[in-house]
């Protein structure tokens, strides 16, 4: 295919829509029931416009295919009969062929198969004649084992984007919004494709209303008190005076009255911006209907298990990102349900089950999380085997499943290279893949539990998600010089504590809870690199991801408020700890620290430290007017084990230089007071200095500012837009 990529684009959202509807127009036509006359036009219709889509973009497999289902279904439809469901079984086959054909497999030879196959009127043994061309191959017997899929209760439009595997990913990169024109010739609202980095932009820009409404705000405060200021010295004056004070405080007091009003305006206008901005990158969760109907097909002929897949979604939409990283923990669970959980045909008879497997994806919204649930009706979970099977591989120890609760046997399910089955396949055992799933949906701050019977009688697998992964509200607390933010959907709850309540277990600080959890306390002064502050009380926020939690001791809680994350440049991305910065009202730049992280790194004792080697270490001054760029070069050295202190510009640096001895300056260009040009021509001209290394960085890189850099004597120039933490730290191990 040769089209434009945008036109390409549009093709794959429509491949992804229009294959859903065909799908469903296909299962309902296996059912035995009269009157399919409807859905019989309905998927002549689907196989008809996507014949047209792909003609435009010049892909002859999609062409060739539906051109084919589209002459057989006129048949059917002249004739009103319904087709066998041997040809059914066949045209969901080719479902699948369509749509590996657009992820970009060569599907040639199983395109030719389906399109035999259907002219053969799907190969059924005792299929009545159907009105059709004449039969250029003999008549084949077809495998009819493959999944039905229930009409869904809500049948949602699927939204792009929708695609299978990587075309899927291709496609996601625009999302759907609302249009006011009616382009579906149905009567209802059209949509229009939007890429979804312009959304991003315009939620950063709804970050900056968010500042400058909090900086108005600030200034009404202001005003107010300067009105009751006035209000308070007009009743000390004498009267003869007072006359012009009134008048210039109900100025005054008017001017506050029309300033609140603004304000209460804003925040309004503000509040539906950013409610409309976050509904924009909404997306059904409906969206991966087809995916999972494929998948759950592909599980069922590779299996030879027939299958019913019911969902029950509704409506409910997720943020795109949250629906993006949902694919494959999904994927995971279906294909592990059919591949393991539903039994074989003689063993379900054994059991006085229905022939047909039933697996249900299930949704549910709780408060501001979603509830997605994988069930089937199979034969459910055997702990025993389960923890026999992890002493067999080496995954815990005999003496350790003794004292296991059949719930604990379960969580073995998720270890790393847990497996119950004998033999290895992508689809051979509940534990195949479990690992990656629970690690997937805990990346998206969400946990998945296991239940042994929620319905269908065999298990369920229950994922808890957030709707959305921005937050727009923080908690801001403070660690020594450093404010952070913590965004409130990772705060569970604060505590004020003593330090006598901390016990140190297997070298963590650990504090008993009320409940009698344990609950283990970390520093998060050791993550920004700042003095710890000690004191007999202090204040820790617990803070959860997933099914961790853990205590974060702080110096203070400053508030909560209100923000938009900015991601960090590329070059400042995989900082430890931090997950991008917010601007206050008051113009201050925090870092929004990555809970993520935060919950499972490492321990930063608590206790006093110990005595230092006699082994120097090397001491390194950052020099640099930016808190973001600052705080995060000196995270950067101190990870890499340098003793790091800062400056807020050069004249500050230079200070700092006649009180410390370090090895090392690194400092930013443009600054007040003085530049790092000028501090650089300063220790260059310093007898006691001069021959200090000096490491530049900074924005400007042309050939004139390299030449400059040079002339005040720096040793290194490194320019921000070609920077990376290990650039940074090379340099400075080639000059110390």
């Amino acid at each position: 295919m040769s089209a434009h990529p945008e036109l390409l684009a549009v093709f794959h959202d429509e491949v992804a829509e229009t294959l859903d509807s065909l799908a469903q127009c296909l299962e309902t036509l296996r059912k035995p029931t009269d009157g399919h006359a409807k859905e019989v036009d309905a998927a002549f219709r689907h196989a008809h416009n996507l014949k047209g889509a792909a003609r435009m973009v010049g892909h002859d497999t999609v062409v060739a295919i539906t051109h084919t289902m589209e002459d057989v279904l006129s048949g059917y439809r002249d004739s009103g009969e319904a087709p066998t469901a041997a040809l059914v079984a066949t045209m969901l086959e080719a479902l699948t062929v369509i749509e590996r054909a657009v992820e970009g497999g060569d599907q040639t030879a199983a395109a030719q198969g389906v399109v035999d196959r259907m002219l053969a009127g799907g190969g059924g043994d005792g299929a009545p004649d159907a009105p059709q061309p004449a039969l250029a191959t003999p008549v084949q017997d077809v495998e009819t084992t493959a999944a039905n899929v229930d009409d869904d209760p809500a049948p949602a439009r699927a939204a792009a984007p929708t695609a299978d595997g990587p075309r899927g990913e291709e496609a996601g990169t625009a999302a759907p919004a609302a249009a006011g024109e009616d382009t579906s010739g149905t009567g209802t609202t059209g949509s229009v494709r939007v890429d979804v980095a312009r959304l991003d932009r315009l939620m950063g820009y709804t970050g900056e209303l968010l500042v400058a409404h909090s900086g108005q705000a600030a200034r009404l405060e202001r005003l107010e008190r300067l009105a009751g200021a006035l209000r308070q010295h007009m009743r000390s004056v004498p009267a003869e005076q007072r006359a012009e004070l009134e008048r210039l405080w109900r100025e005054a007091d008017e001017l506050v009255l029309d300033t609140r009003q603004g304000v209460r305006a804003s925040g309004y206008l503000n509040d539906e911006i950013t409610t409309a901005m976050k509904r924009l990158r909404m997306l059904p969760l409906s969206g991966l209907a087809a995916q999972w109907r494929r998948t759950v097909r592909e599980a069922s002929q590779e299996t030879g298990r027939s299958v019913t897949l019911s969902l029950e979604v509704g409506d409910i939409e997720v943020d795109k990102h949250v629906l993006d990283a949902l694919r494959d923990p999904i994927m995971h669970l279906l294909r592990n349900a059919v591949g393991h959980g539903i039994e074989d045909a003689s063993e379900r008879q054994r059991a006085n089950k229905p022939p047909v497997g039933k697996v249900a994806v299930r949704a549910r919204i709780h408060g501001a999380r979603v509830a997605i649930s994988v069930t089937d009706d199979g034969r459910g979970f055997d702990v025993q085997r389960i923890a026999a099977r992890a002493v067999e591989r080496d995954l815990v120890a005999q003496r350790d499943v003794e004292r296991m609760s059949s719930d604990e046997m379960l969580e073995l399910l998720f270890l790393p290279g847990f497996s119950t089955a004998d033999t290895v396949s992508h689809l051979s055992g509940r534990g195949v893949g479990l690992d990656v799933v629970r690690s997937q949906v805990e990346a998206l701050a969400g946990e998945v539990h296991i239940a042994t019977d929620a319905g269908l009688g065999g298990g369920t697998f229950e994922m808890l998600i957030p709707l959305s992964l921005a937050s727009d509200r923080g908690l801001l607390v403070q660690v020594g010089d450093t404010v952070a933010v913590l965004g409130m959907n990772d705060v569970e709850r604060t505590l004020l504590v003593s330090t006598t309540a901390l016990k140190e277990v297997a070298n963590e600080q650990v504090l008993e809870l009320e409940d009698g959890a344990p609950l283990v306390v970390r520093s998060l002064a050791g993550v920004l690199g700042e003095t710890e502050q000690r004191a007999e009380r202090f204040t820790i926020v617990v803070v959860r991801h997933g099914r961790s939690r853990v205590g974060l001791m702080v110096s203070a809680i400053v508030g909560e408020e209100r923000f938009v994350t900015k991601r960090l440049p590329w070059n400042l991305g995989s900082v430890p700890g931090v997950q991008g910065g917010v601007i206050l009202a008051d113009g201050r730049v925090c870092l929004v620290l990555d809970v993520a992280h935060l919950v499972n790194a490492r321990a930063v004792a608590i206790a006093p430290p110990a005595e230092p080697e006699q082994t120097k270490v090397t001491r390194v001054l950052v020099v640099d007017d930016s808190v973001t760029s600052r705080t995060l070069e000196r995270n950067i050295l101190r990870s890499a084990g340098y003793e790091v202190v800062v400056a807020k510009d050069g004249e500050e640096g230079w200070q700092t230089l006649q009180n410390t001895s370090v090895d090392l300056v690194v400092s930013d260009v443009e600054m007040p007071r003085c530049t790092g040009l000028e501090l650089s021509s300063r220790i260059r001209g310093s007898e006691q200095h001069r021959d200090l290394p000096i490491i530049l960085v900074t924005s400007l890189g042309s050939e004139d500012d390299l030449s400059a850099g040079a002339q005040a004597g720096a040793d290194e120039y490194i320019v921000k837009g070609q920077f990376d933490q290990r650039q940074l730290l090379e340099a400075v191990a080639r000059l110390t």
